[in-house]
Formats: C-alpha cells, structure tokens, sequence
C-alpha cells in the first residue's frame, strides 16, 4: 500500500470548518453566560435551570456535526474511488480492442520479453484485464528466478492499477481526515477538541467545564 506523509496539523480537519468554530463558540458563549449570571448573583438552581439544556444540547450538537464531518469526508471519498473507474473505460469498443490486442502481443513474445513489457509497464495506461493476463503469462511462462526479481514490481503495478486513486493527492488527503475524524469520535462522545492561543491541544468534556464553574463560583 501506498503511505504517505499528510502536512499540517492533525486537527485542520475540525478548526478549519466554520461549522465547527461556530459552536466552538456556542461553547465560549455557554461558560461566559453561566459566569455572568453568576456574578449577577442569581441562585444555583435558577441558572442551571436556565443553562443545564442549553450545555446538553451543545455537546448533542457536536456529536451530529462529527457524523456530518465522517458522512462527507465518506461520500467524497467513494465520488473518487467511482470517478477512477469510469474514466478507465471511457470507450467500451477501444476497450475490447485494446484486451485482444495485448492478448495476442502476449502469446507472441518469448519469456523475456514478457518479463521487460511488465517490467515496464505503465500503471496509467494498463488495466485489470491486462493484468489478470500478465499474471497467468508470469505463472506458466517465466521461471522461479525471473517470478522472484519481477514480483516486486509487479506488486507494486498492481497496487496502482486497483487502488490508482490512493496516488491521488486529494484522496489521501480525504483518507487521513476521514481516519482523524472516526478514531477521534466526535460522533460518539460529543467532546470537542480546542486549540489555545500557544496551540496546545486539548480534548474538554462539555459537561464536565460546565459544572466546573459551579464549583469555582
């Protein structure tokens, strides 16, 4: 399998979605309001008869954007995934041409040529077909030596050839988030990652910072 090293921060994928820093927000709000009335000296149970809903239906509203964040980040991923194989075959009568033609080259040449035409071929025009038949030539054809020096490149044809859409940048991109975004768990616990201004990272429990100010007042 392809890897690849994904640049910037872990967490882009949550701070820069405005629907995200919006309830971020939501959040500030929720603390300062609690605070203030607070200091306004209102009694415990009046404010928490007012704010309690409101902290409950914010971590709600964070565990159903981490599912709308996982749901996109899933849909774009299979919309390049089925974009890759339809444009392999664009052109269904060029296509059959295309396998008669690679069939006939491969029962003509002698084993090394076999060899050098896999040995080069290229991901970005070759097909699961053309493969199939490289692997059924290589198997009856070369021997144990030759099948031991070609498979590395062989493997390595067949990655691109299946999965061309892993050497897309864009989809490598979409796969780190979306892996981010589902072994995170937005979705599940409702607890939000925050940045602050040194940009130290830290995961908060809604409930458990809004009872703190209680127990701070």
């Amino acid at each position: 399998m392809t890897t690849t090293t994904i640049t910037g921060d872990t967490w882009d994928v949550y701070f820069n979605d405005r629907r995200y820093r919006n309830l971020l927000g939501d959040f500030e709000d929720l603390i300062t309001e609690t605070k203030s009335l607070i200091r306004q000296g209102y009694k415990m149970d009046v404010i928490k008869n007012k704010m309690d809903n409101k902290a409950l239906s914010l971590q709600s509203k964070f565990k159903e954007l981490g599912q709308i964040l996982l749901d996109e980040h899933e849909e774009k991923i299979v919309e390049i995934q089925q974009k890759e194989k339809e444009s392999s075959y664009e052109n269904p009568q060029v296509e059959m041409l295309k396998r008669q033609d690679i069939e006939a080259k491969v029962n003509l040449i002698d084993a090394e040529e076999l060899f050098n035409l896999v040995y080069n071929a290229n991901p970005k025009t070759t097909n699961v077909y053309e493969l199939n038949i490289y692997k059924k030539a290589i198997e009856s054809r070369l021997t144990e030596d030759e099948n031991v020096r070609l498979k590395p490149y062989f493997d390595v044809l067949v990655e691109k050839v299946i999965y061309p859409y892993r050497n897309n940048e864009e989809y490598q991109k979409l796969e780190y988030n979306y892996n981010v975004l589902r072994q995170f768990g937005l979705q599940n616990n409702g607890q939000p990652v925050i940045k602050d201004n040194d940009g130290d990272i830290e995961i908060i429990n809604i409930q458990s910072k809004y009872n703190e100010v209680f127990r701070n007042a």
